[in-house]
C-alpha cells in the first residue's frame, strides 16, 4: 500500500532544512507542490538533482482532479511526497483535503516535521504561549476583520497578514481590544527579520518603525476584562459556596474556571479566596 509523506520546507533560511527532509528530496519520487517551479528552484539551490523525480502541481484550483490522481498512485503502492512552498503543507497550503482522502481510503500518511512560521512566531512573540489559536489569513474586508477581533478568546491568537494591511489591522485591534499585547513577526529566519513587541496602546508611537515589506505573522494576546465581574454574580457565588461546602477545593475550582475562561489559575484562585 502506498504512503503519503508530508514534509516542510524552510520558511526563509535554507539552513533550517532537516536531515530527514533532505534525504526525502534526494529520492527518485513523486513530489506534490503548490508551485513546482519553487520546489525545483529550491532543489537546485541546495544542490539536489531534479532528474529522476516526478513533479505534480497541487493547489486549491485543481485539488479535486489531483486528489483522484494521487489516490490512484497510492493504490499502485507509490510513495507520494507532499510539500509547501515554505513551511508546513497543512498550515500554508491546501493539504487537508488530500490528507483526508488518503486516510479515508486507509492509505498511510507520514510526516517529516520541519519549520513552521506559527511555532516560530510563538517562540519569538514574548507572549504567554497557551492557550493559542491559529486563524490563518485574516479576511480582506475590514468589517469582517473587525468582527474577528471582537470575538477573540482569551489567550494568544495568531494570524497571517499582508504588508499592505498590517497597519490597518493593528489600528482595528487598537479600537476593539485596547488592552491587547501584540507581536508583529516579519521575515522570520531571513536576513532582515524584524520582531515588533508592544502594547497596542503604544501603536501610534511605534507604527512608523514597522517596515511594510515581506511576510508577516501577527500575534495578539488578550485577557477579557469582563471576567472579573463574572465572579461577583450572586448566583455564581451561591454555586461556588455550595461546591466548597461539599468538600470541593478552591484549587480544583480555580482550575475549572481557568479551563472554561482561559484565565490564569492563580489569579482566579486569589479571587475565590476573598
Amino acid at each position: 500500500m502506498g504512503s503519503l509523506v508530508l514534509f516542510s520546507l524552510p520558511i526563509g533560511n535554507q539552513g533550517d532544512i532537516t536531515i530527514r527532509t533532505r534525504e526525502a528530496l534526494s529520492q527518485n519520487g513523486i513530489f506534490l507542490a503548490e508551485d513546482t517551479r519553487v520546489l525545483k528552484d529550491f532543489l537546485r539551490t541546495i544542490g539536489e538533482r531534479i532528474e529522476g523525480k516526478k513533479f505534480i502541481s497541487f493547489h486549491e484550483h485543481n485539488d479535486q482532479e489531483r486528489i483522484a490522481y494521487v489516490l490512484k498512485l497510492l493504490s499502485e503502492n507509490d510513495v507520494v511526497y507532499l510539500t509547501s512552498d515554505a513551511g508546513s503543507p497543512i498550515i500554508s497550503d491546501p493539504a487537508y483535503p488530500i490528507i483526508k482522502a488518503a486516510l479515508d481510503r486507509n492509505f498511510e500518511v507520514l510526516n517529516l516535521p520541519g519549520v513552521s512560521s506559527v511555532i516560530s512566531a510563538i517562540e519569538l512573540a514574548g507572549l504567554p504561549p497557551y492557550p493559542f489559536f491559529f486563524y490563518g489569513f485574516l479576511p480582506k474586508e475590514k468589517n469582517k476583520r473587525n468582527e474577528v477581533f471582537k470575538n477573540l478568546p482569551n489567550g494568544l491568537s495568531i494570524f497571517f497578514e499582508s504588508p499592505h494591511r498590517i497597519l490597518d489591522t493593528l489600528g482595528l485591534i487598537e479600537q476593539t481590544i485596547p488592552d491587547a499585547r501584540v507581536s508583529v513577526c516579519r521575515e522570520m529566519s531571513k536576513k532582515f527579520e524584524s520582531i515588533y513587541r508592544f502594547e497596542i496602546k503604544e501603536l501610534k508611537k511605534l507604527q512608523d518603525n514597522i517596515i511594510l515589506k515581506g511576510e508577516f505573522v501577527l500575534c495578539v494576546y488578550r485577557t477579557k476584562t469582563e471576567e472579573a465581574g463574572a465572579y461577583n454574580d450572586q448566583k455564581l457565588k451561591e454555586l461556588v459556596e455550595k461546591y466548597l461546602s461539599q468538600s470541593g477545593s478552591k484549587k480544583d475550582l480555580a482550575r475549572i474556571f481557568a479551563k472554561i475562561t482561559g484565565g490564569d489559575v492563580k489569579t482566579i484562585y486569589d479571587k475565590l479566596a476573598h
